[in-house]
């Protein structure tokens, strides 16, 4: 039995309760769509276009894609997980976590030693002399 699967057994979490709450989080809001229009409105104005989002204030919206079951399954079989899963995880795990009054965990406790997916490097280019 992996780290996760130990876990979330010991604080008797379901695996599609997980999957609920991660697609109830990540979903889409009014908030997000207004971020997205003020994104827009950075990259298409030529005054604002060289500054970056955080000079403006302007926060990341969410991705409106929670986890999968099938997502939810690979990580508690001790599959690699890239980065943005294993924080969706650990998002959906806490707020869990929150509503039955517990504390809160953090990556290396949730995840202990499994790998990170490895994801694909962006080719670079030989620089002409």
């Amino acid at each position: 039995m992996g780290t996760l699967q130990a876990f979330i057994h010991s604080k008797g979490i379901l695996a599609n309760s997980i999957v609920a709450v991660s697609q109830k989080l990540e979903a889409t809001q009014l908030k997000d769509n207004n971020l997205l229009q003020q994104r827009a409105t950075k990259r298409r104005n030529k005054e604002l276009a060289p500054k970056t989002y955080a000079e403006l204030n302007i926060a990341k919206p969410r991705s409106g894609r929670g986890l999968s079951a099938a997502t939810v399954a690979s990580a508690l079989n001790e599959q690699p997980l890239s980065v943005r899963q294993r924080s969706k995880m650990l998002r959906a795990v806490n707020a869990l976590l929150q509503k039955n009054k517990e504390t809160a965990v953090d990556m290396k406790t949730l995840f202990g030693d499994t790998p990170k997916k490895e994801t694909k490097k962006a080719k670079t280019t030989p620089q002409k002399k």
